[in-house]
């Protein structure tokens, strides 16, 4: 990890990662074929690594040094050995060094300075040698992760990694692994037309066990290792893992994947805090009658601290109540309710925290720097100093400020005239500051990146609320309090950009995600459309609330509607409130692998919650959808319609125009159980395009359809008896391609047919292949990703099916044409249980999928 960017007073030692290959140096020959110049048994090897073959403690000591030598240095030959000509000897020497206590151990200090020259050479070369060498290298690098990936781990983000049952030796070489496979990748891309060097990584390494028990030992939160872990390389999560933790130094030990403690808030044990060193002082409360007066006056409440004296000439403090009409400048704190500065029963705080809050907004003005020392200054303090100035503006006022817990009212009609406020509260600010507990015990005079990194990591980042005033706010008013002064987020982040970008690639691609989630914070406002539904429910995805009905107001005060219609709605009825106030969604939300829907008819299609992540819209098609792809999605009023039988129904659902298929049969198929190489079990079946004579193959996920098991599903077509379903797709696919797809089941159509009503049942992914089965006699063609095969004579089983769905059955006669007959004879067998014809449905159908 020495190429790492440093970090000052780090919370682990230095990952030492032992030089074990001395006795087994890499041979520098081809590099697929080093397990059997060694007599290394692959299939062995990874039955080891699966955790189902135990293994000695003398076996395993030779499984780390093979794997050191074979997927760390020779990935590195893979690299490099073309550059280096004459293949210099002592190559492999400048990754290795002493370490102090004179043992030997791997070194990534001249990784960059390679990666440059690299970079260089490959840039330079004929495109015909590039081509063979990108395919090369992803050929190694998929090797690696093949390997990597035998690893037993959890199913992010529900479950950590468990601790790997080896050796430590063996645990620091699969680390290393990962970390040079990662920058590998980066350097990859940065060679090959991605400019920020970002190398596209599975999902699966990132929940690498190494890198989250690392996190582990540094006291994280098992909650937050699982939501960071979908988000960040495992090079942003070591680098991470390395910045000490401040604040209480909470206990995560009893914390959950699910929820962690410290950041929950229980309404009915919560207790608002005093600041540490307060002995206990009382409540300061704003008059509440001044508070209603804001409000009715068109406006909404500022407070300030005033000083005044009693009847006894004591010098007292008191809460000053403006109104925002009066056009004052002000500023609004974001902050998260588990820090203890929120109140459930009145609109008080403690005079400590008011204090603490008054003090810090005094001592931020700066008021007595020369405009001398203001030149001197970088750029970004000087321009927090210029604007903290301009609260005072001369004047000997106490500065305004706004906290929802002192001006949003508890009494319910006035709380919902604060919430309809909320938008022109933080969009009028004049400085928008984020109290955190953990930031505001760090300094922020430390490298841009660093103090990036621990705002991604604060609290402050894992609520539904704060998330809501961030976008609201101005982006150049958000900054954050930090022990020794306030970091300005808009202008550092552009500073971190310029840092970044003067300093070398692989760097810049491993910090570029660190702060890239506050770009797109600060640029959702300016994002039209859809776009912007799609990039908040991504900013949404690791976020919570701890009440339920929340998410529905958070949601429609950030797209900029009326959030009163849902305020006074019963909590379980605003989403369906929320879909219909917003007229237009992105048509991929019915496509998103969603573990639960909304079981509501007509709102099936819609997620039961924006904060569950679904895959990103740009995975949806296939390989070749292009980024900008986008179908108009509609949601329609409740709409009489007709059935055959002359009966009215009202429906609703998500108006769309869809390319698909629809099932000719009439009961859908029990299909097979599979199980994928991440260990998740499926059903599988398949279906033929009678038109096109092609091949489909169907992939149901029982983990993606939580409302509906396969079997459900089936009883439906097994009751009905009619050839009603049909299979909607968010675009052609391509030959060996897939995409995600839905399966729906169709209960009526308008007179001319230009609309058909469907049921969201499913979803499914579908890949434009021939059928795949298990067990394949000797010779049959073997798709090595399954380990499954498909029969010798194609024509043959689609004859055979032929056959079957037109009522003829004649095996026998077209077994006598089979060499492998009996096989085959077993195969359409299996095929007439999971197999049913399909007719293409033209991509200007109209869909209304409820």
């Amino acid at each position: 990890m020495d190429h790492f960017p440093p970090v000052e007073d780090p919370a682990l030692p230095p990952l030492e990662v032992p030089y074990l290959c001395e006795r087994l140096p890499y041979d520098q020959k081809i590099f697929s074929g080093y397990p059997q110049r060694c007599g290394i048994d692959r299939d062995e090897l990874k039955e080891k690594l699966s955790g189902r073959v135990a293994a000695c403690e003398e076996e395993w000591a030779q499984i780390a040094e093979f794997l050191q030598s074979w997927l760390y240095m020779g990935l590195l030959h893979e690299f490099y050995h073309f550059m280096v000509r004459p293949w210099d000897e002592n190559f492999f020497d400048q990754f290795a060094r002493m370490n102090r206590s004179g043992r030997r151990i791997i070194t990534t200090e001249n990784l960059p300075a390679f990666a440059s020259r690299w970079v260089e050479w490959n840039r330079a070369g004929p495109q015909d040698t590039r081509r063979l060498l990108y395919r090369s290298l992803q050929s190694c690098l998929a090797t690696v992760a093949t390997y990597l990936m035998l690893v037993p781990v959890g199913n992010l983000p529900e479950d950590i990694p468990p601790p790997p049952a080896f050796p430590q030796d063996l645990q620091d070489v699969l680390l290393s692994i990962t970390i040079l496979r990662a920058s590998l990748l980066h350097i990859l891309g940065q060679a090959y037309g991605n400019p920020d060097g970002l190398g596209i990584d599975t999902p699966h390494l990132l929940a690498s066990p190494f890198v989250t028990q690392r996190l582990l030992r540094a006291k994280w939160c098992p909650r937050q290792i699982c939501l960071l872990s979908t988000l960040l390389s495992p090079l942003d999560l070591l680098y991470a893992g390395q910045l000490r933790r401040y604040g209480t130094q909470q206990d995560h030990s009893f914390c959950a994947v699910r929820e962690c403690l410290h950041s929950h808030v229980d309404e009915t044990n919560y207790e608002t805090r005093h600041t540490p060193h307060c002995g206990g002082c009382s409540m300061l409360s704003p008059d509440q009658g001044a508070i209603a007066a804001c409000f009715t006056g068109g406006g909404f409440p500022l407070i300030s601290l005033e000083a005044y004296r009693d009847t006894m000439g004591q010098v007292q403090q008191q809460l000053k109540v403006t109104s925002s009409k009066e056009g004052r400048p002000y500023v609004a704190f974001s902050h998260v309710w588990s820090d203890g500065l929120g109140n459930l029963r009145s609109n008080s705080l403690p005079t400590c925290q008011i204090t603490r809050l008054a003090e810090a907004l005094s001592s931020l003005s700066e008021q007595q720097l020369t405009s001398n020392d203001l030149i001197q200054m970088p750029r970004r303090i000087r321009l927090r100093v210029a604007r903290w100035n301009q609260l005072y503006n001369g004047e000997s006022q106490s500065p305004l400020f706004w906290i929802d817990t002192l001006c949003v009212p508890v009494q319910r009609q006035l709380k919902q005239k604060a919430l309809r406020k909320l938008q022109e509260t933080f969009s009028s600010a004049h400085q928008v500051v984020v109290l955190d507990e953990e930031i505001q015990e760090t300094s922020w005079q430390t490298p841009i990146v660093e103090n990036l990194m621990r705002i991604r990591m604060s609290k402050w980042m894992s609520r539904l609320w704060t998330l809501e005033e961030a976008i609201l706010a101005r982006n150049e008013s958000l900054c954050f309090l930090f022990k020794d002064g306030v970091f300005a987020l808009d202008e550092s982040t552009k500073e971190a950009r310029r840092e970044v970008d003067s300093g070398h690639f692989l760097n810049r691609a491993m910090q570029l995600t660190t702060f890239e989630i506050f770009g797109r914070i600060l640029e959702i406002k300016n994002i039209p459309g859809f776009d912007q539904i799609t990039e908040l429910r991504d900013l949404m995805a690791t976020r919570s609330t701890t009440r339920k009905g929340d998410e529905a107001l958070i949601v429609a005060t950030i797209l900029g509607l009326d959030t009163g219609i849902l305020f006074d709605a019963p909590v379980g009825q605003r989403t369906e409130r929320l879909l219909h106030m917003q007229r237009y969604w992105p048509y991929h939300m019915l496509f998103n692998n969603l573990s639960t829907r909304n079981t509501e008819p007509g709102y099936r299609w819609a997620p039961r919650s924006f904060l569950e992540k679904g895959v990103p819209s740009t995975m949806l098609g296939s390989e070749e959808l292009p980024l900008d792809h986008h179908i108009t999605g509609e949601q329609i009023s409740p709409t009489l319609i007709q059935t055959e039988d002359g009966r009215l129904h009202t429906d609703g659902g998500l108006l769309i125009e869809l390319p698909g298929f629809r099932i000719r049969a009439t009961i859908l198929p029990a299909g097979e159980d599979i199980t994928r190489d991440n260990n998740i079990p499926s059903t599988y079946f398949t279906f033929f395009d009678i038109h096109s004579t092609t091949w489909y193959s169907v992939i149901y996920d029982p983990d993606t359809n939580l409302n509906q098991p396969w079997h459900a599903i089936r009883d439906i077509s097994l009751r009905s008896q009619q050839s009603r379903f049909s299979i909607l797709l968010p675009r052609d696919i391509p030959a060996h391609k897939h995409c995600n797809a839905v399966l729906v089941d169709v209960y009526g159509a308008e007179n001319d047919n230009s609309v058909k009503y469907a049921g969201f049942l499913c979803n499914i992914m579908v890949i434009c292949t021939p059928p795949l089965f298990p067990n394949p006699p000797q010779g049959a063609p073997v798709v090595p990703s399954l380990g499954i095969g498909l029969p010798a004579s194609r024509t043959l089983c689609e004859e055979i099916l032929s056959d079957m769905w037109e009522g003829r059955e004649d095996l026998a006669g077209k077994m006598g044409r089979e060499v492998e007959g009996e096989w085959v004879l077993q195969a359409v067998k299996r095929l007439r249980n999971m197999t049913f014809p399909v007719g293409k449905v033209e991509a200007e159908q109209r869909w209304c999928v409820g």
